[in-house]
């Protein structure tokens, strides 16, 4: 079962599985990729929403909820990156590919 880890904490994601467990067909209907990025950012909300309630004794409200924020901020951000790198890959990939088959068609292979 995936597990996010957080400073030592185990925050609890859904069990998507990559296929039907309980048949162990492969091939069975698998949750479009809307729904499981749904579901990867409910669980990431939630693991968030623990980390936030656990503020330190003595600790200002204003401050831990701007530093609340921050965090929320930078895991946004780092998704967007991760996000942008994954698409990045896919069209550099891709264009090489073509135009490595447009090489080899034209040179006779």
């Amino acid at each position: 079962m995936p597990s996010l880890i957080c400073r030592g904490q185990k925050a609890k994601m859904l069990d998507s599985a990559a296929y039907d467990s309980k048949s162990g067909n492969p091939f069975s209907d698998r949750p479009p990729t809307s729904r499981r990025n749904e579901e990867a950012q409910r669980a990431l909300d939630a693991a968030v929403a623990e980390l936030d309630s656990s503020a330190p004794e003595n600790f200002d409200d204003s401050i831990w909820e701007r530093l609340c924020n921050y965090r929320r901020a930078k895991i946004e951000m780092e998704m967007n990156v991760r996000q942008f790198v994954h698409t990045s890959f896919k069209v550099c990939f891709f264009s090489r590919l073509v135009s490595w088959l447009a090489v080899g068609w034209t040179s006779g292979l």
